[in-house]
């Protein structure tokens, strides 16, 4: 009876960690700027991600499914994304500012990684007011 009460214990101590990676959480708002993944079988060359999507409704409970619209689409069709194949968008002026601009002193790569989170963070709170 021993073996079978460790190997319980041994399957209560792994679970968690074998699932740590897999429930991972994806915090898109309704009306947040998306990119998506574009996942068509075409030739070569393509985009790898195409945008900028807007999500407009949770397909989901546990909010891993979205409903989104292309900004520049005049018909607003409304099409389904997987929260995997989704990553919040950045304009034109934030990817630039990431590329060119590091901050001052240090590293110049983790300058650079710092300034993005700086980004998200200014996104993150600009949302929140909105929202108030």
């Amino acid at each position: 009876m021993s073996k079978v009460k460790n190997v319980e214990t041994l399957g209560q101590l792994v679970h968690p960690l074998y699932n740590k990676g897999k429930q991972v959480t994806y915090d898109y708002k309704i009306g947040d700027l998306v990119a998506r993944k574009n996942l068509e079988k075409s030739g070569f060359p393509k985009e790898r991600w195409s945008g900028p999507w807007i999500v407009v409704a949770f397909n989901s409970k546990e909010g891993t499914s979205f409903k989104i619209v292309r900004q520049s689409d005049p018909n607003k069709y409304i099409t389904t994304a997987n929260a995997k194949h989704m990553r919040l968008w950045f304009t034109q002026e934030d990817r630039e500012q990431l590329v060119s601009k590091p901050l001052e002193g240090g590293d110049d790569v983790m300058n650079k990684i710092s300034h993005a989170d700086i980004l998200i963070e200014k996104r993150i709170r600009s949302n929140d007011v909105e929202s108030n």
